[in-house]
């Protein structure tokens, strides 16, 4: 019987392993029993690793295809997302077949009664573009991005080099000077927070920046991010990207 620790050893830099038909099988049948008894099927587009796969990101650290890092870091820390599979360190799919343009096409199948995190959009980017100002791709992120980078914060990177962290750093500001901004989004960053708080904007501290970004910019249900079971009858909405911890099978999609 192969064991989850032979696969550990096996597996490549991205946490991945080729497995025979057998051990596939092995796996499916002692670890993913509501798979089909799923009424959603999740896929992923990936490079070619053969027809089955067992996939495990632990000890990885995702980073973005975009510019910035900022959602995948707030994501993974921030309070208000405690529940949700560390995105991070997560196999990121889709809840349609149609994922083609990022290489084989696999369905993903997670193990049993694993939690799942579903966006809102097709994708995260557009997930945090909801009632922008700017009508920029993704703006909620690159508006939290450019306040966080203006106040001397490292944006991309939770722990921050200098010692402590995104939070406690920005908990840690008595007042936030807003002369001399960009104008534009660290300004309407501002407005909005004075708006949710319910103060002046030359009255707002760290700490309440902080209440904003966790609360309401990024608070997964106020923006309908959803955390769902995998379960016997899992069902989730169709073209939405999700996103679980591993460990995952994977197959090609033709063959599932």
């Amino acid at each position: 019987m192969i064991t989850k620790y032979q696969l550990f050893e096996k597996l490549n830099s991205r946490g991945s392993k080729s497995l025979t038909e057998s051990e596939f099988n092995q796996i499916l049948k002692t670890s993913c029993k509501n798979w089909t008894k799923s009424k959603t099927s999740l896929y992923r587009g990936q490079i070619d690793l053969g027809p089955y796969v067992y996939t495990d990101p632990i000890g990885t650290h995702r980073k973005s295809i975009e510019d910035i890092n900022t959602h995948i870091e707030l994501m993974s820390n921030l309070e208000s997302w405690r529940d949700y599979p560390k995105y991070s360190s997560s196999i990121i799919g889709s809840t349609s077949k149609g994922v083609g343009g990022y290489g084989k096409v696999y369905e993903i199948i997670p193990f049993d009664n694993v939690n799942i995190g579903v966006c809102p959009g097709k994708d995260i980017w557009e997930s945090f573009t909801w009632g922008g100002d700017f009508g920029q791709f993704g703006e909620d992120i690159y508006k939290v991005h450019h306040f966080l980078e203006y106040v001397g914060i490292n944006a991309d990177v939770w722990d921050q080099v200098d010692g402590g962290t995104i939070e406690s750093k920005l908990k840690s500001m008595d007042c936030i000077d807003v002369m001399n901004n960009d104008g534009g989004q660290v300004n309407l960053f501002l407005k909005e927070a004075s708006v949710y708080l319910k103060k002046s904007v030359s009255d707002i501290n760290g700490d309440d920046c902080y209440r904003f970004i966790n609360e309401k910019i990024f608070n997964p249900g106020v923006n309908g991010f959803m955390k769902l079971k995998y379960n016997m009858g899992f069902e989730a909405p169709s073209n939405k990207q999700m996103w679980t911890e591993g460990p995952v099978l994977l197959i090609y999609s033709e063959l599932a």
